[in-house]
């Protein structure tokens, strides 16, 4: 078969479990998922098992950003660079995956490298505006929370409503909702409290909505 492994689907709907348990923020679960499909790939006897055809089933790239993200959650950075070490072995090239690079940025955040992180989120979107890729308001978004952290709450807010709007557009509503509840953050830091309550209230209604 020609076909990359990096775009083989995973066996059965254990992608499709795993990202239910992320999305239940039950990422110790979701990890285990993962990690059981991405064993089958890596079996011999596993990968001739045959694949399923269900969109649901999610492919090995799909599964190794849900791999990255739940290592986020789980602050388990050394694990997060020994998988981008170790994705060559499913056809992979992290840096040239923008997925697994917002999950790269977003650990540099949390370690306060701001200034790297606004230096490459911003080449990002300026060479990726025109594009429009799923995952630009990702970046919008994380170096939204640099600028707020840097003293830059308006530059801030312009990049969370901009993420917002994109999430909104592309029904990503779990996003949607953080990314309106970081709108309500930044206005109690403004003092514009009736704003915040608008954007709180809006974030909450996405939440029950999930």
């Amino acid at each position: 078969n020609s076909l990359s492994l990096a775009m083989h689907p995973l066996p059965g709907l254990i992608y499709h479990q795993a990202v239910q348990a992320f999305e239940r923020e039950e990422y110790e679960s979701s990890l285990t998922l993962v990690r059981e499909g991405m064993d089958l790939i890596d079996d011999e006897q596993g990968s001739k098992a045959g694949f399923s055809s269900d969109p649901d089933s999610g492919r090995v790239c799909d599964a190794v950003v849900l791999w990255a993200q739940n290592l986020f959650q789980l602050d388990r950075h050394d694990e997060f660079q020994v998988l981008l070490a170790s994705a060559g072995r499913w056809d992979l090239v992290p840096r040239q995956m923008a997925e697994l690079d917002i999950v790269r940025l977003s650990f540099a955040f949390k370690q306060g490298h701001y200034h790297d992180v606004i230096k490459e989120t911003s080449a990002f979107i300026e060479c990726q505006r025109d594009a429009l890729p799923r995952v630009l308001a990702d970046f919008l978004l994380l170096r939204g929370h640099c600028l707020s952290n840097m003293g830059q709450p308006d530059k801030a807010l312009e990049d969370a409503e901009m993420a917002f709007s994109l999430f909104r557009l592309m029904g990503k509503d779990v996003e949607s909702a953080r990314s309106a509840n970081f709108q309500g953050m930044l206005r109690v830091r403004s003092s514009d409290f009736s704003g915040a309550v608008r954007w709180f209230r809006r974030a909450y209604d996405l939440h029950q909505k999930l």
